[in-house]
């Protein structure tokens, strides 16, 4: 149980860092008032970012899913099994 859970929270924390990433360099390009702010760094900026500010929400927040997608799993599992006892 708890290394399904360690592979849900691992699975999130890399979507969530990608997903933060490919936000940070958008905002980055669309925000930037010339060209000086474009650069081809934008992915690179991201991830520091990610990981110098923002690793610990990223964490918890993949954490509380996390919790909530092995819940899920268990009673899906379990609503599954209760309905092939009924048939």
């Amino acid at each position: 149980m708890i290394y399904v859970l360690a592979l849900f929270w691992i699975i999130l924390i890399i979507s969530a860092l990608i997903q933060y990433v490919l936000i940070v360099a958008t905002c980055t390009w669309y925000f930037s008032h010339c060209n000086c702010g474009r650069s081809y760094f934008s992915l690179s900026k991201g991830f520091w970012w990610a990981l110098r500010y923002n690793l610990g929400s990223i964490a918890l927040g993949s954490f509380v899913v996390a919790i909530v997608w092995l819940a899920r799993t268990v009673f899906e599992y379990v609503n599954d099994k209760m309905k092939s006892l009924d048939s």
